[in-house]
């Protein structure tokens, strides 16, 4: 087959499907394409494994096989949803192509009605790729582009096959090429991994099954060839144990498939699906598994469910990126507020902003963060003003009681004394003085001051005098510490005027009115702060605190006590000189904590955080002039443009918000389509999969197939009862005149049900095996006979007639007859009750699971 056949493409979508990937297509008109993004199918695998076989099953592309022209570059086959039929062809370079021969892959690309001649196109791809030698390998990308009505939004990739040992003409440079090509797909995170596994080959030499383990919960292993095993070896208990998914188990299974070889796909007449549909249902023990898990026909509606999946969880993450795209715009729209060509439109905008302005100063001054203007972020932390003013008024705090003296007077008396003072000093931090040494100064200092005083009384300026020597630096660093408060608050108001009103009219407004105001405000501060220090320079201290008093005395208990050495005149002198300097610290003590409170309180508070609410408010809008509305409130050219944008693009995102719900319950819906609720009652228990007992003969064929349209009705009676063995309906045995499988009437058409399967109880347990009450046979499930006959009447006969043969109506939820309705004939003992994934046969009961 040498032409692309739409067919197999087609079988990858149901109904709610397409209709889903319709409301998805009006999504990417209105520009969201990036947003969702093609599902990808990457079909990867060693060497020989089956890979192109594999692809030409899903999408009914025919890759040439002969001299391994398919495994030396990538292709890609992209298919597109359009009104109109169209394909094109081009090659994407390589990541490390050079320009000319960017240019020379350029002149490849061309357009087609339809995909004829791909054997040519590759032999044409493979020279212009360079690709002379035999084992070359390129990392340019042959991608095949496909329109048309009923095609999926999907890309199916072919990979070159992974190198196990390098052959004669491959090197390892050849091995990491294609290993590093394949593991580029498989990092892709809408990247569905189809890993091809040759049954050929043992199971522990699979290069590709170590390279998915990463990306386990993206992949789906398919067991090619599975004819080429010995009947009854271990390699084919092996690979029949992973089909199932009980050996290294995966989140979307294994699956197997056969494979037809080269001569096989260029005949005319040769048949792939049928020849894989006699394989899986004449062979054991293949015939025995779920028919979920073997043959292309599933594997395109397991790869079906798979890609709607993908569609949900993309449509879930754009739903919510969607909406909070559209609350951002809309919050912008706000922003830029109603068209104002009037200065009564003006002055009604500044207002509205003014009373919002407003509310969030008060806000943030008491400290209450409810609003989501609020909402903590690095980068938004100058919004909480409260915890900035707080957190300044700590460091203010620590760095006055740090830094705030001028001297660092240290214990000289000891021989570490200087070391532990004398540290790394910047030219704020205190100078170390050592105590005796400050005593001889002071006691110069005394002489100097000597007044009329007593001998052996000191002179209270003199404490004074020390005391601003002392405090020297407090002016100075609560002046500092106030301007960064300052400029922290006015980075406040800027943010929060940016909030409120956008970047243009916010800084309109700062520059207009509120620049102003914050300067009135540092001035205020300074000036408060020199009335809050001017007590604190007076030659005479004051103060009424009583822990100065008891401190002192403390201080003079304790300097008694200490001995000195020498004159009885120099001992009077040294405590003396001692006592005014511990006067002097004691008063230090006590005046610094009321210092820091008075900057924090009555500077900062008083004149710099009170009232900020008031720097813009309706009244002061109120009071602009016309000419400051127009400077403030005015739109520019640019308001009007971003105004108009805004306004288009929410009116874009509501719909598409609105779009992409209605998708999400279209793909609920699709997804559930086939879901039936299970019946609340014991029955589940007593229902399990069994293995199928046909031997080849029984399988219906054209020629054993009944020819009558109808068949007659089933009835237990007609049924031969064989205690042992039970029915097991294989969607891909209903066949009609052409042989062909899924046809008209069969169960497996697209237009009915899906495959129906007959389940029966399991063994009872040994106690209850015993009892032959008439009563315990009654409430036993009956079993069906296996003979041809009966296999044929199911498989041709729809479930709508099968419900009419047991007078039970056919609905699509499950449909319980109740006593007072229904007769007891009307309800036989054996009952079919028909839904989309089982059939259970029960005693008096109709249970759909």
């Amino acid at each position: 087959m040498d032409t692309f056949d739409p067919l197999s493409l087609h079988l990858l979508q149901s109904k709610g499907q397409a209709e889903l990937l319709a409301r998805l297509d009006e999504l990417r008109s209105l520009g969201f394409r990036r947003q969702l993004a093609l599902p990808q199918l990457v079909i990867c695998g060693d060497q020989n494994s089956g890979k192109s076989s594999v692809f030409e099953a899903i999408t009914g592309v025919a890759l040439p096989t002969n001299n391994g022209l398919c495994t030396r570059f990538a292709t890609e086959v992209v298919l597109r949803r359009s009104n109109e039929v169209s394909a094109s062809v081009k090659i994407r370079p390589g990541p490390n192509a050079s320009p000319d021969h960017r240019h020379k892959l350029g002149i490849f690309a061309r357009s087609h009605n339809w995909l004829q001649d791909i054997p040519k196109l590759y032999s044409e791809a493979r020279l212009i790729m360079g690709l002379i030698l035999d084992g070359n390998y390129s990392l340019d990308i042959l991608q095949l582009e496909v329109s048309g009505p009923s095609l999926p939004d999907l890309t199916v990739v072919d990979l070159p096959g992974l190198i196990n040992t390098p052959g004669k003409h491959q090197t390892m440079e050849d091995v990491a090429i294609v290993q590093n090509l394949t593991e580029a797909y498989m990092r892709n995170p809408r990247s569905i991994i189809l890993a091809v596994v040759s049954a050929e080959n043992p199971i522990s030499q699979q290069i590709v099954l170590h390279m998915t383990k990463s990306c386990g919960s993206r992949t789906m292993a398919i067991i090619t060839k599975p004819d080429a095993l010995e009947p009854g070896s271990a390699s084919e208990e092996n690979y029949f144990a992973r089909v199932k998914n009980q050996d290294t188990p995966l989140r979307l299974g294994w699956h197997a498939l056969m494979n037809n070889d080269t001569t096989e796909r260029r005949s005319l007449h040769f048949q792939r699906d049928d020849m894989e549909n006699l394989f899986f249902t004449t062979t054991i023990p293949w015939k025995t598994l779920s028919p979920n898990c073997i043959g292309i026909e599933s594997l395109r509606n397991r790869l079906s469910k798979i890609l709607l999946g993908q569609v949900e969880s993309q449509l879930s993450d754009m739903s919510t990126e969607l909406q909070q795209d559209l609350e951002l715009n809309r919050t912008l729209l706000a922003k830029l507020g109603p068209d104002r060509k009037s200065n009564t439109a003006q002055r009604l905008y500044l207002t509205t902003i003014a009373e919002r302005f407003q509310a969030l100063s008060r806000s943030a001054s008491a400290g209450e963060y409810h609003d989501p203007y609020f909402r903590y972020h690095p980068q938004t932390s100058v919004r909480r003003l409260r915890s900035i003013v707080r957190n300044w008024a700590e460091d203010f705090a620590a760095d006055m009681e740090e830094r705030g003296h001028s001297y660092n007077i240290y214990d000289d008396s000891t021989s570490d004394g200087p070391q532990q003072a004398l540290v790394q000093l910047t030219s704020d931090d205190p100078q170390p003085v050592g105590r005796s040494s400050f005593i001889r100064g002071l006691a110069e200092l005394l002489r100097q001051s000597r007044g009329r005083e007593l001998k052996g009384l000191a002179n209270s300026q003199v404490v004074g005098e020390l005391f601003i020597r002392y405090s020297l630096k407090w002016t100075n660093m609560a002046k500092a510490h106030v301007f960064e408060l300052w400029k922290k608050v006015k980075r406040f108001l800027d943010d929060l005027l940016h909030h409120i009103a956008g970047a243009t009219v916010g800084e309109a407004i700062f520059r207009e009115i509120l620049d102003q105001e914050m300067s009135n405000k540092l001035e205020e501060l300074n000036r408060k702060v020199d009335e809050l220090a001017a007590p604190y320079k007076r030659i005479i201290p004051s103060t009424l605190n009583r822990k100065l008093t008891a401190k002192i005395y403390r201080l003079r208990a304790r300097s008694g006590s200490n001995s000195t050495d020498g004159t009885h005149e120099d001992v009077v002198d040294v405590n003396f000189c001692s006592e005014v300097l511990d006067c002097m610290e004691s008063y230090y003590a006590v005046a610094l904590p009321v210092f820091i409170d008075n900057v924090a309180g009555l500077a900062v508070e008083n004149c710099l955080v009170q009232g900020l609410e008031d720097l813009l408010s309706p009244s002061k809008v109120a009071q602009l002039t016309n000419e400051q509305l127009e400077r403030v409130a005015a739109d520019s050219e640019d308001t009007r443009m971003a105004r108009m944008h805004l306004a288009e693009k929410v009116k874009v995102l509501e719909f598409a918000v609105s779009s992409c719900r209605r998708c999400e319950i279209i793909g609920f819906q699709a997804s559930a389509q086939n879901y039936r609720e299970p019946p609340k009652n014991d029955l589940n228990e007593y229902v399990k999969s069994t293995p199928d007992p046909l031997t080849p003969n029984e399988l219906p064929t054209p020629e054993n197939s009944p020819s009558e349209p109808s068949n007659p009705p089933l009835s237990p009676d007609s049924a031969e009862k064989s205690p042992g063995e039970d029915v097991y309906i294989h969607p891909s045995r209903s066949s009609d005149e052409s042989g062909r499988s899924g046809s008209e009437g069969s169960l497996t058409d697209a237009t009915a049900p899906s495959p129906v399967t007959c389940l029966s109880p399991p063994p009872k347990s040994p106690a209850r095996t015993g009892s032959t009450s008439g009563s315990s046979q009654k409430d036993s499930l009956t079993k069906v006979s296996t003979r041809t006959a009966m296999r044929k009447r199911i498989l041709k006969k729809p479930a709508t007639s099968l419900m009419e043969d047991k007078q039970i109506p056919w609905s699509p939820e499950p449909n319980f007859p109740r006593k007072s309705e229904t007769s007891k004939a009307a309800f036989p003992s054996e009952v079919f009750m028909f839904s989309p994934s089982r059939c259970v046969l029960v005693s008096n009961r109709a249970a759909c699971i």
